[in-house]
């Protein structure tokens, strides 16, 4: 049962995180600018730093008034440590340091913002909003049915696509599902409706001045000789008219690059997983360009396969040496067999659920692997190893079983981190993208994957010798089965995750982005 102190720390614990996760989310629209993981990722984060400086100085206080002698804690203690915490909060450099650093981890505004370049430069096809965006412009003086004027015919497919896009949005306002969305930026809408209303005037204006242009040509041509030469003026005429025509263009695309940055605020604001992203996007008219892959069920199902019938050829080659007793070689057959499928299975899923099922930790635009998230991954895979292998063992026999399979465990670290490392990596999207050929790709991949289990399995040596086990005379199979296996994995499972047909700088249709950027000033846009 609580006692009346224990109550203090956690109401004033509480009040520390509740004030933490409203402090994060400054501005309001910050949601909007990332994926759902990341922001929730980063506010537990924050949330989680300022936990850990109320503890801190809960136990500071605690030791310079000497509370912290008695069996139970002070409940001033827990009060001053609350009214210092809020202290460091209310100071705005502060504040807005931790914050940023937080935004910063949520790659806030960094997702939007690379999200809405993708889709400005995607295809656009036909949306619900095609016959309403017709009648729109129509009403506005822009006729869409008659014959286009050469030079104006792109501006006319571009402004189309842009109103499509701008009705989205309008028809978000009456969406219950995009009401936080819709008052957050209701300002931006608003000013985005007032540039369609200038635009469209705009554009009528201009497509009208350019036939007047034909029309004066055609008078200025009737009523002189025929055999006149009018090179001279066709030619200031058509400087004219393009002239016209790239400033309209200009304009239209202007607007078209705002409404998709507000498109993409709202899905991003709406949709937390990178399919339900995807599907929204499409139905606006967006074609991201991105093949229909397998679900993710099929192919972690796939993924359990491989490693099952690996695993089972592996102890059929190199049978287990019979059960002892007193060492991590008691563990039976079948408890051996359980333990490494799941610890390579979850090894490989710690890397590739965040960026298959939600995303995150994409290379991106610009094409910069994440370090942080091949490093983590692999952090993370031996965290969930030993996670594994205590529960089974506790479950199968108490905490004998635990401290066994515990025992176990500890050779299989460095190979798990190469596991969850190797597919982090490998399955950035941009990935061997100067390789056309598949076949190439996956054996890129095998030879990778492959390299870095041998690495793990000499890295493994000195753990074997701590615990006191000869492991020189079994290296070269360590590391044979490392390489056969490691290219298994390597073949078949980072093309299966990898998105081909994703934006990459090195393509022919790329733009190569990164050589108008500044060296000092890339790392803003990476």
């Amino acid at each position: 049962m609580l006692t009346a102190p224990s109550i203090d720390i956690l109401l004033a614990w509480v009040v520390v995180v509740s004030m933490a996760g409203v402090g994060f989310n400054q501005p309001s629209w910050s949601r909007s600018c990332t994926t759902g993981f990341r922001y929730y990722a980063a506010q537990m984060g924050h949330m989680t730093l300022y936990s850990g400086i109320f503890l801190l100085a809960y136990g500071l206080v605690s030791l310079a008034f000497g509370w912290s002698t008695g069996s139970a804690p002070h409940p001033l203690a827990t009060w001053l440590a609350l009214l210092l915490t809020l202290s460091l909060r209310a100071m705005p450099s502060t504040a807005r340091y931790f914050r940023q650093r937080a935004h910063r981890w949520a790659s806030i505004p960094g997702s939007v913002l690379r999200l809405s370049r993708v889709m400005s430069a995607a295809r656009f096809g036909t949306s619900s909003f095609a016959s309403d965006a017709r009648l729109l412009l129509t009403a506005r003086g822009i006729a869409l049915d008659d014959d286009p004027i050469p030079a104006v015919a792109l501006a006319r497919q571009k402004l189309l696509a842009a109103t499509e896009v701008f009705l989205t949005i309008r028809a978000w306002e009456e969406s219950p599902a995009a009401t936080t969305f819709s008052l957050d930026a209701r300002p931006s809408i608003d000013l985005l409706r007032h540039r369609f209303d200038r635009l469209a005037f705009r554009v009528s204006h201009t497509i009208t001045s350019i036939t007047r242009l034909g029309d004066v040509r055609y008078l200025y041509v009737s009523d002189t000789d025929p055999s006149r030469d009018t090179g001279e003026m066709d030619e200031l005429l058509r400087r004219l008219v393009d002239d016209m025509t790239d400033e309209m263009l200009e304009d239209i695309r202007a607007f078209y690059a705002d409404a998709c940055l507000l498109a993409a605020k709202g899905t991003l604001a709406m949709r937390v997983t990178r399919h339900g992203r995807d599907a929204l996007l499409a139905k606006m008219g967006f074609d991201l360009g991105r093949k229909k892959r397998p679900t993710a069920a099929l192919l972690l199902a796939t993924f359990a396969l491989l490693v099952a019938v690996s695993l089972w050829l592996y102890f059929t080659l190199f049978p287990a040496p019979a059960p002892s007793s007193g060492n991590s070689q008691s563990l039976s057959l079948g408890v051996r067999f359980v333990l490494l499928a799941l610890d390579i299975f979850g090894s490989i899923t710690v890397a590739i659920i965040p960026k298959r099922h939600w995303g995150f930790a994409n290379s991106g635009l610009w094409q910069r692997t994440p370090k942080l998230f091949v490093v983590a991954s692999g952090a993370c895979a031996m965290a969930v190893v030993l996670a594994i292998n205590v529960g089974i063992g506790a479950i199968l026999d108490g905490e004998s079983g635990a401290a066994r399979c515990l025992a176990y465990s500890w050779v299989l670290l460095p190979f798990m981190f190469a596991h969850a490392a190797a597919a982090a990596w490998l399955i950035q999207d941009h990935r061997w993208s100067g390789t056309a050929s598949r076949i190439k790709r996956r054996l890129l991949d095998a030879s990778t994957w492959a390299v870095g289990l041998a690495v793990a399995s000499i890295v493994s040596v000195p753990i074997l010798l701590f615990l006191g086990r000869e492991p020189f005379e079994f290296l070269p199979r360590m590391v044979l089965t490392s390489l056969v296996f490691g290219a298994v994995y390597g073949y078949f499972i980072p093309e299966s995750v990898r998105s081909i047909d994703a934006p990459r700088i090195n393509d022919d249709s790329g733009n190569g982005l990164h050589e108008f950027v500044p060296a000092s000033l890339r790392r803003y846009v990476e």
